[in-house]
Parts: C-alpha cells; structure tokens; sequence
C-alpha cells in the first residue's frame, strides 16, 4: 500500500459509523497471504507520524510473528511473555524507530501457545495496554490459521476483515465472516489490500 492508499484506510475506518470509540482495532486475515500484517504496519506508522498519537502495534501473530522484522528488532520480550507472567506489560511494549509508535512483538516466551488461549489473560493485557496508549493496533492473523484471532478480535474496539483481490476466494471470505460473527466482535468492514475498495459495515452484512 503506498501512502496515499493508507491514508484512505484510515479516513474510512475512523469516519466509519461507530458508537464505539475505536482506539483499538484488531486486523484479521482470511487464510494468510493477504498482507495484513503490512497493512496494519502502515496504518501504524501514519497515525503516529500525522496524527502525532501514542500507537502501540502488537504482533497477535503468536504462531508465526513477523512485524518485529518490518524494524530490523528481535522478538525480544512480546505478547506470549507479558501473557504468561514473565514480564510486565509495559516491558513487552518496545520502542521502534518511529517517533510515538512502539511494538508489542510476538514474544519469546517458548510458552505452549495452547496455554495462552485464555481470555482472561488476553483481557488483561489489552486493558492495560488500551489505557498507555492513544491507539493499539493489532495484527491477529488469519481466522483460518490462528486460533488467537477472533479472541483477539472480540477483545478490540472494532475489527477489520483484510482480503486481496486475485488471492482470497469469494467463498473463503464469507466463511470467515461466518466463522468471525460466531464470536460477535464489533466489524467494522472489509480491506482489500492492493485495491482501493472499502467495504463498510453496512455492506458486509449482506455478505
């Protein structure tokens, strides 16, 4: 996504028709290989650079974290230690080379990630989290492939569905809005990665 198109997202998903303040916004993936994780790392990065606001991005990705790569930083102390009691919240939340934007990688843990599947430990964190920070972003996943996805997602303020034209299947895509509106989170609508469309809430709900 090049700056411009990043800049729409962001006007489209906070002039959305929400009640809910979106301060944290969960970004989940049909089955892999749609570019979420490089869409939530810009949207990141154009929110703490224009907007000047405290943006924490935090890598849900626990099975295979990646944006830790997108800074040149290690995994470090993440999401899977500050789950798992073995570091305080504020210590995974990591500095990058972004004015006002920080990281909440992945983790290091070597924690069994089934232990983690715990919604009272995730809530924990993002209570905390939400409190520090102007806006948490995070990159879940996909719904097919992380079982962490939609617990993160009913856990955010709002979440976005990321597809891409010419990869992600028709049918696939409205499996995973089944599969996401089991779990009632708040959606907020649809990106098509390298496409301009939006779909908005309204619109999904006839999917």
């Amino acid at each position: 996504m090049n700056r411009d198109e990043v800049g729409r997202l962001k006007l489209a998903i906070f002039s959305s028709d929400q009640e809910t303040d979106l301060r944290c916004i969960c970004f989940v993936g049909v089955s892999g290989g749609e570019g979420c994780s490089t869409m939530v790392k810009n949207l990141a990065v154009e929110i703490a650079e224009d907007d000047g606001s405290k943006v924490l991005l935090v890598d849900g990705s626990i099975d295979d974290p990646s944006l830790h790569k997108s800074f040149n930083m290690d995994l470090g102390l993440g999401l899977t230690d500050a789950l798992c009691g073995g570091c305080e919240v504020s210590e995974a939340c990591q500095p990058t080379n972004i004015t006002n934007l920080h990281i909440m990688t992945g983790g290091s843990s070597g924690e069994d990630t089934a232990n983690l599947l715990n919604p009272l430990l995730f809530s924990k964190v993002t209570d905390e989290i939400k409190a520090k920070y102007d806006y948490v972003l995070i990159d879940a996943g996909s719904v097919f492939s992380s079982a962490f996805a939609l617990l993160l997602a009913t856990l955010a303020d709002g979440l976005v569905l990321v597809a891409r034209p010419g990869s992600t299947r028709w049918a696939a895509a409205k499996a995973a809005l089944r599969e996401i509106k089991r779990s009632q989170p708040n959606i907020i609508g649809v990106a098509y990665n390298r496409r301009r469309n939006w779909i908005p809430n309204w619109l999904y709900r006839r999917l």
